[in-house]
């Protein structure tokens, strides 16, 4: 039976964000780096907030420490929860939030959003247990497909943003604002929500490779004008109307 002891071990975005929306329904106690192992003792789940790269050192230390739990996950969105088999303990699993998380600037609320999970069915029984209370939908996918799911994310929650800063930097040489930016992302996802695919406009859209030519041939930075021939090369069969 599970008490509602919860271990956090990581104090970044990702068990900040944990601890503040769990900490109405479950006693919560983080093991920041430093801690010893023993102040998550009387916790019977135990949920590993750290970096990818950490994840596994982590699983290490804990299986020395010889902690004891119920269950044992990581909110890792790209690695599955083969890598908490050395820690042998009946529910086990991977939980992911997809969404941006930047707790120095603002600790979301899970509240009606989507958490995504990966592992045995008895770690899955948990997970749907814990953040039913804070209202987390909850989907599931395979272990062989998290990798793919990660990649998705970061195509849509990581890249665009990227694309983006480029963009303000231009603007900021042509001495415009940055609402520039802001209006045309606005206008093109109304029009996305409203008609999908069909909703999108531009030159690649239209056909318009003359003003496609005369953008590569204005782009300074070799890089760059490599990336955007790239892409219009990519997309060009898949949007053009």
């Amino acid at each position: 039976m599970m008490n509602n002891k919860i271990g956090i071990i990581g104090f970044g975005n990702v068990g900040r964000t944990l601890k503040k929306n769990l900490d109405k329904s479950f006693k919560i106690t983080v093991k920041k780096k430093g801690d010893p192992y023993t102040k998550l003792s009387d916790s019977s789940i135990i949920i590993i907030c750290v970096k990818d790269r950490e994840i596994e050192g982590v699983v290490n230390e804990i299986f020395e420490a010889n902690l004891k739990c119920k269950g044992i996950f990581h909110t890792s969105g790209c690695i599955n929860s083969r890598i908490l088999a050395k820690i042998k303990c009946k529910a086990m699993g991977s939980i992911h939030f997809p969404m941006s998380i930047n707790a120095k600037i603002k600790i979301p609320e899970l509240y009606q959003k989507i958490g995504v999970f990966e592992g045995n069915s008895e770690g899955k029984k948990i997970i749907r247990s814990i953040f039913k209370k804070i209202g987390l939908e909850i989907y599931e996918i395979q272990s062989k497909e998290k990798e793919f799911y990660h990649y998705t994310c970061s195509l849509v929650g990581n890249i665009p943003f990227m694309i983006i800063s480029e963009a303000k930097k231009h603007l900021k040489k042509l001495e415009l604002p940055d609402t520039i930016i802001f209006q045309l992302l606005e206008s093109g996802w109304e029009n996305f929500k409203a008609a999908g695919k069909d909703g999108l406009t531009g030159p690649l859209v239209r056909r318009d490779h003359d003003v496609i030519k005369r953008h590569i041939e204005n782009i300074k930075d070799k890089e760059e004008k490599k990336l955007y021939k790239t892409i219009i090369e990519y997309f060009k069969n898949r949007y053009e109307k």
